[in-house]
């Protein structure tokens, strides 16, 4: 999603833990590692979009928001809330 602040075009992703899969009832969802598609949408939102920032919003735990920083160089903050 591409949103409009001030001006200024922020992409923002938004992710979650693959346990979601076994613990609600998501219908035909498919759960993939979360790094790499928020590394493939980032890169999608990157060149094709002429963003300020991007932000990735997750639930998947400190260690894959860890992740996340440290290898989509793409992304300029990771919210994470789940512990």
């Amino acid at each position: 999603m591409v949103i409009d602040v001030a001006g200024e075009k922020i992409g923002v992703i938004g992710y979650l833990t693959p346990d979601t899969e076994f613990l609600s009832s998501p219908g035909n969802l498919e759960f993939e590692d979360e790094v790499q598609c928020i590394m493939r949408e980032a890169e999608k939102l990157t060149r094709e979009e002429n963003l300020t920032k991007i932000i990735a919003v997750g639930h998947s735990g400190f260690k894959v928001d860890q992740a996340i920083a440290r290898e989509v160089p793409e992304v300029d903050i990771v919210i994470g809330g789940h512990t």
